[in-house]
């Protein structure tokens, strides 16, 4: 594998190569900051090969994305053969982690909630991201994790942290910590595909659901599911009826 190839492989591992990683975005204002970081604890992992007929270990990936910088828009790396900063480029702000309590790499950047849908993270790890911000409401959803796993096998899982200044009006996250208002998804080898990230924020700083945001969103899923019942309960009787009057028509002829 030639230069160029393994340096690819290596800034689409950005964030993927530990047993863990984590994912933590704040909305605050206009402002939804980001860091991504993964550390592995385990030194007898350090010298791990990462990507087959290569020598590429996980602790020379480590240290050779320290040198690269890393653009934080999504397909917007800047050189590809040169760690430059290049002028037009946004990149993540990263940190070496080498210490006792392991070796990692972190990276954060600032988006805004104009710009924050073309985060190279969230869109690097998921087939589909969508990130709506509109007058009233703030929308997120991410499906499919799957290329977050994809080539990387030593990752396991990722934990999803989000926490806002926005009023919550639904969500299906895994768990809650009311304590830090954090939000929280976990994404794993297992149910990477099938996964789905959703939550809807109110712009409205007063608003106060009626119920807690994960009921509502699960009655409006199951209000949907009742209406699909329906429709389809609908369509599969007039079928029947059709099909029905012409066996009767055709008997009497």
């Amino acid at each position: 594998m030639n230069k160029f190839k393994i340096i690819v492989c290596i800034l689409f591992s950005m964030f993927l190569i530990g047993c863990e990683a984590t994912y933590n975005v704040n909305i605050d204002g206009n402002s939804v900051s980001e860091d991504v970081s993964f550390i592995e604890q385990d030194s007898s992992k350090y010298d791990t090969i990462l990507f087959s007929h290569t020598d590429i270990t996980y602790k020379s990936s480590i240290y050779e994305n320290a040198k690269w910088p890393t653009g934080a828009f999504y397909l917007k790396n800047g050189d590809p053969y040169e760690p430059v900063i290049m002028d037009g480029v946004e990149y993540y702000n990263q940190d070496l982690i080498d210490d006792n309590e392991g070796l990692g790499i972190k990276y954060d950047y600032n988006f805004t909630l104009d710009n924050y849908r073309e985060s190279n993270a969230a869109r690097s790890c998921f087939k589909n991201f969508g990130f709506g911000n509109g007058d009233k409401k703030i929308s997120i959803y991410a499906n499919d994790a799957s290329y977050c796993f994809n080539g990387h096998k030593m990752l396991d899982k990722v934990t999803i942290n989000l926490k806002t200044t926005y009023p919550v009006i639904s969500h299906n996250a895994d768990k809650f910590d009311k304590d830090n208002n954090t939000y929280t998804w976990n994404v794993t080898t297992k149910n990477a595909e099938n996964k789905i990230i959703k939550m809807e924020l109110s712009k409205d700083l007063n608003y106060k659901p009626e119920k807690d945001s994960k009921v509502i969103l699960e009655e409006n899923n199951f209000m949907t599911m009742i209406i699909a019942f329906a429709v389809f309960a609908l369509v599969g009787g007039i079928i029947v009826l059709i099909l029905y009057n012409k066996s009767k028509t055709t008997n009497k002829i």
